[in-house]
């Protein structure tokens, strides 16, 4: 089974994508969530309670907001 990777950008808002990707069928995937500079609602923290390697999240040092 081939390997997914599934880059999101995103931005101060909770990834909804992150169940979707949880639930799909074929299970050999990662979630890349690339935040747009440091980020001040502790995104990071809501990310973790998701509990699931697949997911990982990254976020930039500044933000250049040149989506």
């Amino acid at each position: 089974m081939d390997k997914v990777t599934i880059i999101c950008p995103i931005y101060n808002t909770f990834p909804e994508v992150i169940g979707s990707m949880i639930n799909q069928t074929h299970k050999n995937w990662t979630l890349l969530l690339i935040h747009d500079g440091p980020n001040s609602t502790n995104l990071q923290s809501l990310i973790n309670v998701v509990n699931d390697d697949r997911v990982k999240y990254i976020e930039t040092p500044e933000r250049k907001n040149e989506w």
